[in-house]
């Protein structure tokens, strides 16, 4: 990676960290609350590799197979993958065995 690329992304880092900080700390939120922050996160990670520049994020899909994913990102009209989001505060553990 170069050192610009580098550079882009801490900042766009930086960003993501300071928004869900600043949802976290203002109390009163839910999972979603940082959907948008994610997306945002997502795409503009997209745009820094441009081999992945086609790509797409959508947020709350339909059902699937497999359950019901928070996100689902696309290329080229195909699906790479889903994303499963949780709050910062958040048990990992417990939300494994659900």
């Amino acid at each position: 990676m170069k050192k610009a690329q580098k550079d882009k992304l801490e900042r766009i880092l930086n960003s993501y960290f300071g928004e869900i900080h600043k949802i976290y700390v203002a109390g009163s939120f839910r999972e979603e609350s940082f959907y948008s922050s994610l997306k945002a996160l997502i795409e503009e990670c997209f745009q820094l590799f441009p081999l992945q520049s086609e790509a797409g994020v959508l947020v709350q899909p339909k059902k699937t197979q497999v359950g019901i994913p928070d996100f689902l990102i696309r290329k080229d009209g195909d699906i790479i993958g889903y994303i499963e989001a949780k709050s910062p505060d958040a048990n990992l553990d417990e939300a494994e065995k659900s």
